[in-house]
């Protein structure tokens, strides 16, 4: 007969639990690839270069296979139209200056020996629009300033702004539009100048907007 003293017992159960939690770990980990992060829908103009990425459990590591149209991309095929990064679970495609045969259904692939999970984007490839059609956003290139003067003096604020078309500009003191009786605006409207001002610090008594 075995006696097993209760010191001995205890370890025996320690011992057991960090087997099958080590079992169940590797059970867990037994997966087939899943996309963490998939591909989506992209639109590019003609000769840009586009970053197609998705990301992937990693354990075990799978093998990962791109498709255009169907038809696989193979590394060293075309290097300088494809580039294929991987790093930690993130894989990614470059494609480099896009035309329109590139214009098509891409289709990542991950494989392992527990199964395998794909994911699909379309890429839609579009000429530039024309330079006559070009727009852009109105951006502020000089911001509105701190001022200080005394009373009695002008004071001037200046910004500078560009945009297509040109953007139209609306100066407001304190929430409410500016009063041409007591500013004016001389020949542009990104300048404007306060008349007989009585002495201010715009950071404390008076806010200038510019819309």
């Amino acid at each position: 007969m075995v006696i097993i003293s209760g010191f001995s017992l205890l370890l025996l159960n320690i011992m057991v639990l960090k087997v099958k939690r080590r079992v169940d770990t590797m059970r867990l980990l037994e997966k087939p690839p899943e996309f963490t992060l998939p591909l989506y829908n992209r639109t590019a103009y003609v000769g840009e270069n586009i970053r197609f990425g998705v990301t992937i459990t990693v354990h075990p590591e799978p093998r990962v296979t791109w498709f255009k149209s169907g038809q696989k991309i193979k590394p060293g095929d075309d290097d300088r139209k494809y580039t294929f990064e991987t790093d930690k679970g993130l894989y990614q495609l470059l494609i480099h200056n896009l035309n329109e045969d590139d214009d098509a259904e891409y289709t990542v692939l991950a494989r392992n020996k527990y199964g395998e999970d794909s994911c699909k984007a379309k890429l839609t490839v579009v000429q530039h629009a024309p330079a006559e059609d070009t727009t852009l956003r109105p951006m502020f290139k000089r911001l509105l300033a701190n001022a200080e003067c005394q009373e009695g003096q002008h004071v001037c604020f200046e910004i500078r702004v560009s945009g297509i078309p040109k953007p139209t500009l609306k100066w407001e003191k304190d929430g409410q539009p500016l009063s041409a009786n007591q500013y004016e605006m001389p020949g542009k409207l990104d300048r404007i100048v306060q008349k007989r001002p009585k002495r201010i610090r715009l950071s404390r008594w008076e806010q200038f907007y510019v819309m």
